[in-house]
């Protein structure tokens, strides 16, 4: 059996309101389509499994009651990025399931009510008034429409900053393999972004967490090829790929340690060697983060505007 990955036209309707913001139809085809067509190792009652996993991935360690969930952000903020701590030199990193979560809940303080505050509103602003555009590129393309967001912790929506990239942050490669003149138009970048989603959920067989890991950097696609190199009967989830990135940090630190000691050079060449992994094992966490703060703004602003009689359409 196979499904097609086709390029459905936008429909003209915009949904107002979702029964489960979560896992949305879209969702759901972008997933099977992609484990469908480029998946074969795994078998559909695995593939189905997965929906689910999904899921559950993506809330695991984020459920604080109501009544605690303010004070656990600021006690999150307070402390150390977890991140931090993980790749110090001198101690083992060991950054599994709740270091994600406690990850995701450090960056959305941060964009709530830290330092970046101002900056993640002004990007949600400016991103709303390129919404239509961004969300019939990432439509057409069959690719959930929150994968949109990626850009705000990309750019922040900051065009001072975002240079040629775009807010996509779209690579000159890329831009060039998807035929985008000037990503840093961000109807052209957003184009750019949804095709390149399209290819990357065959290469991830559909798991969201690991698009968005591969959307920024190639370190999933060899977890993914040790992972079916060892033949493991169960499809690989988020805490399978912290652990391995855990491993292959310590070793490189061991190795380091036997070249240079534990001296200030060695501390720097370490900082050098893992600062690519350090920002791709936080990109998951900030943009979970950022998912999670926009839903919540948005079924705000759409109950505040239920209660004066008004229309609301909501980003995602």
């Amino acid at each position: 059996m196979g499904f097609s990955f086709e390029k459905p036209a936008p429909g003209p309707a915009r949904k107002t309101e979702s029964s489960d913001p979560d896992f949305d139809p879209s969702r759901r085809k972008f997933i099977l389509t992609a484990m469908a067509a480029g998946a074969g190792y795994l078998a559909l009652p695995k593939i189905l499994r997965a929906l689910g996993d999904e899921r559950e991935e993506r809330d695991h360690g984020l459920k604080d009651t109501e009544d605690h969930r303010d004070a656990s952000l600021e006690r999150d903020v307070a402390e150390r990025n977890p991140f931090e701590h993980g790749f110090r030199f001198d101690e083992k990193t060991d950054i599994g399931e709740a270091e994600y979560g406690k990850a995701v809940r450090y960056w959305k303080t941060r964009y709530e009510k830290g330092d970046l505050a101002e900056s993640f509103d002004v990007a949600v602003g400016t991103m709303r008034e390129y919404w239509d555009g961004v969300r019939e590129a990432f439509e057409r393309n069959g690719v959930p429409t929150e994968f949109a967001l990626v850009s705000i912790p990309e750019s922040f929506w900051n065009e001072k900053t975002w240079g040629t990239d775009g807010p996509f942050q779209l690579s000159k490669e890329n831009a060039e393999h998807y035929g985008i003149a000037h990503p840093e138009n961000p109807y052209e970048g957003a184009r750019g972004a949804a095709a390149l989603f399209s290819d990357i959920g065959y290469e991830v067989g559909g798991r969201e967490s690991f698009a968005i890991l591969k959307y920024n950097g190639s370190f999933v696609g060899k977890f993914l090829e040790k992972w079916h190199e060892r033949k493991i009967n169960r499809p690989p989830g988020i805490g399978d790929f912290y652990r391995y990135m855990s491993t292959e940090v310590n070793g490189i630190r061991r190795r380091i340690r036997r070249e240079h000691g534990n001296t200030e050079r060695a501390k720097e060449i370490f900082r050098e060697e893992t600062s690519g992994m350090r920002i791709n094992m936080e990109y998951l966490p900030k943009y979970r983060a950022t998912v999670k703060l926009v839903r919540e703004r948005e079924k705000e602003k759409m109950e505040n505007s239920r209660k004066h009689g008004d229309e609301y359409i909501v980003m995602v």
